[in-house]
């Protein structure tokens, strides 16, 4: 660690590259890494950077000058689970290529950076894996699911499809693209059966979707379907996971009023940026803790606690699943629910890298404002300095030790190399 016989009047530099505005790397940057002595911003492409995690922590604390500071975090990493890591450059990157240019990206040793995706990650972002592995019949919060790979059904998850709901005629039926985010790659269908044609395409054939019936939602200011964001940050080192929840949640609504069976996107659809894209001047999005009574009839903290029972029993499951490399690492993952009209929650999906609600009203900036700025203690300090986490607003719900070889590793790596992007 770095704190070990080092003169504690140097200050130890450490070097970051993050390149993005819209997601909370840009937030992390403007309430901690900007205002640090003791980080600085570098080039991931030429900054110096040990063969291992060790090796980088002995750079920062040999270092005599800032040209010698090592990159040791960025969100440039394309991430993958596997023992090499690429530094992508952004004038060749192109997230819609086919072709992934790594000779145009910089190789390093995965385990030599603080990695910002857990290893395997992508089962829990990933909807269709996330529903084939996880969140199976078995999941009270799991939406009933029909499996579509390749225009064939492959798996039907939820005991939903038994009963006399699945044959009713009102209602919709989401096809979800699985690898598509921002309500892209939603369409929706009255019937089954359009559905599973529209998958048999041509243009659609190669491609996985998740076909979901459609479910009677709670309605907030009684005419408006809603969702439930919430934060999880997961923290890993080669001894231990551990997974820690936000306590606080952002509510998305749709700005036109719910009509089961309407085909129009305004009303069936809560994300943000579609809906901003629809009306510019967009503004049904709240705290979780702001919601009052008259808007929802149950409390925002009875809510909270529904969902922090599904998020403890999804991410217990998979925690063995997860950093088989055994890097060190953060990740932070955004979680949407959506409540039915009983107030039981189901849980849509997972994302990587979620959107940090910058440009919204009603103080939701500042949901992932105070979440960045406690975040270095639940995982920065911990992993660096091996300080105890400072949980002030996070809540532990899940942690794992791992068994680890004598070389620092991962003795057994036959598992699915799932690949991030």
């Amino acid at each position: 660690m770095l704190n070990n016989n080092i003169d504690e009047r140097k200050i130890l530099k450490k070097g970051y590259h993050i390149s993005t505005k819209s997601t909370y790397f840009q937030v992390l940057y403007d309430v901690y890494l900007s205002k640090r002595d003791d980080w600085i911003s570098v080039n991931s492409h030429i900054a110096p950077v040990g063969n291992n995690f060790q090796e980088t922590l002995d750079l920062i604390k040999n270092q005599t000058k800032d040209s010698e500071v090592p990159l040791l975090f960025t969100n440039l990493a394309w991430e993958r689970n596997c023992s090499i890591t690429y530094i992508r450059n952004q004038v060749y990157f192109d997230e819609n290529q086919e072709k992934k240019l790594y000779e145009h990206c910089r190789a390093i040793e995965s385990s030599s950076i603080i990695r910002n995706s857990v290893g395997n990650s992508n089962i829990l972002t990933d909807k269709y894996l996330l529903y084939k592995y996880l969140l199976n019949g078995e999941k009270y919060f799991a939406v009933p699911t029909i499996l579509i790979n390749k225009g064939r059904v492959d798996e039907t998850k939820g005991k939903f499809f038994e009963g006399a709901e699945f044959t009713k005629n009102d209602g919709l039926w989401y096809l979800k693209d699985s690898m598509r985010n921002k309500s892209e790659g939603i369409y929706l269908f009255t019937n089954k059966e359009e559905a599973f044609e529209f998958s048999k395409r041509d243009e659609n054939i190669n491609r996985r979707f998740l076909l979901q019936k459609e479910i009677t939602p709670m309605l907030i200011d009684y005419h408006f379907k809603f969702d439930v964001r919430v934060y999880i940050v997961s923290v890993f080192t080669p001894e231990y996971t551990k997974c820690y929840l936000f306590n606080e949640g952002i509510v998305r609504s749709t700005n036109s009023v719910y009509k089961r069976g309407d085909l129009h996107k305004e009303s069936q659809l809560t994300n943000f940026c579609y809906q901003k894209q629809v009306s510019p001047e967009f503004q049904r999005i709240y705290r979780l803790s702001d919601i009052t009574k008259d808007q929802l009839d149950i409390d925002p903290s009875e809510m909270f606690e529904k969902i922090k029972e599904c998020t403890a029993s999804c991410f217990g499951d998979v925690l063995t699943k997860l950093n088989q490399y055994k890097h060190h690492g953060f990740t932070l993952l955004g979680l949407d629910y959506i409540f039915d009209h009983e107030k039981k929650p189901y849980l849509l999906e997972i994302n990587y890298s979620p959107s940090a609600f910058q440009d919204s009203p009603n103080n939701v900036p500042l949901v992932v404002q105070e979440l960045c700025k406690q975040l270095p203690l639940i995982a920065l300090d911990p992993i660096l300095e091996n300080k105890s986490p400072i949980l002030n607003d996070f809540i532990e719900i899940n942690s794992i030790n791992h068994h680890c070889s004598k070389n620092g590793g991962n003795e057994d790596h036959n598992t699915e190399d799932f690949e991030l992007f």
